[in-house]
């Protein structure tokens, strides 16, 4: 049985996405600015010397304008989205390390899913052995 790859800092990404701030009453024009991303792991699990992770992080910052009547008004705004390997499923690991991201983990596929489309996402290709 082959598992997925497993994944460090270096293999979580972020993509910004295309919705309007706010939902209410959202901007006429305007774009997502992703962060950096933030990450959780465990010190003692590693993938070619890189720690195994359970969690990514992003803040995507919004800039945006709208229209009111005849005046032009800025609109700003934040956006967290963190991917938890616990909201995805566990895996079998050794001392009680059981949650880790793997290749194609998404934040679309978790409670926490943008309403704005931003995503942080997992590609690795980094085989997580033991022994």
């Amino acid at each position: 049985m082959s598992s997925k790859p497993a994944a460090t800092k270096a293999d979580a990404q972020k993509q910004k996405g295309s919705g309007m701030y706010p939902i209410a009453a959202p901007a006429d024009a305007g774009s997502w600015s992703p962060g950096d991303i933030e990450v959780q792991s465990y010190p003692k699990l590693k993938i070619g010397g890189q720690p195994v992770i359970y969690q990514a992080k992003c803040t995507f910052t919004f800039t945006g304008t709208k229209l009111v009547g005849t005046v032009t008004t800025n609109i700003s705004g934040t956006d967290t989205i963190t991917l938890n390997a616990s909201d995805l499923g566990t895996t079998k690991l050794q001392n009680g390390e059981n949650q880790v991201l793997r290749d194609g983990d998404s934040s679309d596929s978790t409670p926490g899913k943008s309403l704005y489309g931003n995503v942080v996402y997992i590609s690795s290709s980094r085989k997580l052995k033991s022994g």
